[in-house]
């Protein structure tokens, strides 16, 4: 049975995009508990606190990265596409290569 580990990483304001945006991480592990599959979600929060679903990606083991946006009443600037992808590339890059991730973060 594999399980699903639920990480969420923040929101940051994007005025752009009509509010903030939270990135939620899902990490699906098989039972040997290696990682299998890499899911994140996106929602927008509006001023008046309504929420809205706008898109996801999945990325796997294999280096695969899927991004998917929803059509929404705001248009999402080209920048903050950019950052969605590449704030799940980073994730990726943790989950299924940990040893990469000391490279980066000590240049």
């Amino acid at each position: 049975m594999n399980v699903t580990e639920q990480i969420t990483r923040g929101t940051i304001e994007v005025p752009a995009a009509g509010g903030n945006v939270t990135v939620e991480i899902s990490v699906e592990r098989n039972p040997e508990g290696a990682p299998v599959e890499l899911t994140a979600s996106f929602r927008r929060t509006a001023k008046d606190g309504s929420t809205q679903y706008f898109g996801s990606a999945q990325a796997g083991p294999d280096g695969s990265v899927g991004l998917y946006l929803s059509a929404t009443s705001t248009p999402l600037p080209d920048g903050l596409k950019g950052s969605l992808l590449a704030a799940v590339l980073k994730e990726a890059a943790a989950v299924f290569q940990p040893e990469t991730m000391f490279s980066y973060t000590h240049l």
